[in-house]
């Protein structure tokens, strides 16, 4: 086991079905449903005696505005940078999800930004994993419902 969650009141809880993401350092990323606020990003290290250190990269503390509920995992870019969607919030007229962007700071911190705040005509509810093409100039996605049906869309996003 490499951690236990909910072990604070700021850790995340229930990983959900996402599955997790490497880097190249054996660094483990993933996202939380819960925990935190309303879900969270987060980063396990390996550390020199065999255990792991989590690191809480984002916590969606602002639910309206920058989404919450993450239910996919990340991915990264070429570049390093951690792509992801929450599967709720981020406009208070749908709370339809967003897709965000996570980049590394000179410091150790994350920054976050949402790329896209779904209305429900263009989807309603992302989750998952997202995908990029070869050369990592579009990112590809799927949400659970909305769209001109209401069953849900493919959408692709130039980050």
């Amino acid at each position: 086991m490499l951690h236990r969650f909910g072990a604070s009141s700021n850790d995340g809880q229930l990983p959900y079905n996402a599955g997790v993401t490497l880097d190249s350092k054996g660094n483990v990323y993933g996202t939380t449903l819960y925990g935190g606020i309303g879900g969270t990003v987060f980063e396990l290290s390996p550390r020199q005696d065999g255990s792991w250190k989590e690191t809480i990269l984002y916590n969606f503390a602002n639910f309206q505005t920058n989404g919450g509920a993450p239910v996919g995992g990340v991915t990264f870019d070429n570049l390093g940078n951690l792509y992801g969607t929450a599967s709720a919030g981020g406009d208070p007229t749908c709370s339809c999800g967003v897709v965000f962007k996570m980049t590394p700071q000179a410091n150790g911190k994350w920054s976050y930004t949402v790329l896209h705040r779904f209305k429900g005509t263009d989807g309603n509810g992302p989750g998952y994993n997202l995908i990029f093409d070869s050369g990592y100039k579009h990112l590809y996605g799927t949400t659970a419902a909305g769209g001109s049906g209401g069953y849900g869309v493919v959408y692709e996003i130039t980050p």
